[in-house]
């Protein structure tokens, strides 16, 4: 049996905190409009290489050479009151200055015709590459998010109000020899509040 140092897990403890509180999803976070990611594990964050790269990576904008837009539409749990939809369209300015996008997402709670809960946020992405040559490319990216959370009203306390807060997120695409590619995104490297 071998006996791990207690300065290693200090290191691997530190490292599973750090880690857990990266990955920890916030109200406006957790869904992601793509099938073709969700379909493939979640790998948005490697090759996310059109529109909707401003919901996974935005440095995956740079990889762009004509504008595209989409729209999604997600029932979740197969629940009628949960309204989930997506949009975005990413425009290529040039070579050098990358690519601009917009992503639009709703997500609602409505039940007998009464809005529970709204979240809407508004992205506005950059990419562009730092490096590239024919073998290899190294991109950055970023995401100004306005996130917008409206409650109904509620019959003992009336309107329960609304909040608007900005977020930002930060992403890195490196590839080499134009087949593996690995990426990095930071989320709300500001960590907003409501």
């Amino acid at each position: 049996m071998k006996v791990i140092p207690k300065t290693s897990k200090f290191i691997l403890l530190m490292a599973l905190l750090f880690s857990s509180n990266l990955l920890a999803g916030g109200l406006f976070t957790d869904r992601y409009p793509s099938a073709r990611f969700s379909a493939m594990g979640g790998s948005g964050v490697a090759i996310s290489n059109d529109a909707w790269a401003t919901f996974y990576n935005p440095a995956g904008l740079s990889q762009l050479h004509f504008w595209q837009a989409g729209s999604a539409y997600n029932r979740l749990f197969n629940a009628r009151f949960l309204t989930n939809i997506f949009g975005a369209a990413a425009l290529p300015i040039s070579q050098r200055w990358g690519t601009i996008a917009v992503g639009l997402e709703y997500f609602g709670v409505n039940y007998e015709g009464q809005s529970i809960s709204g979240e809407y946020t508004l992205r506005f992405s950059h990419g562009f590459y730092l490096l590239k040559d024919i073998h290899s490319s190294l991109a950055i990216g970023y995401t100004l998010n306005i996130f917008h959370w409206k409650l109904g009203t509620s019959p003992l306390y009336g309107n329960l109000g609304s909040a608007t807060t900005l977020g930002m997120d930060l992403g890195f695409l490196a590839t080499i020899y134009g087949r593996t590619s690995v990426g990095i995104t930071v989320t709300n490297i500001n960590t907003p509040q409501l």
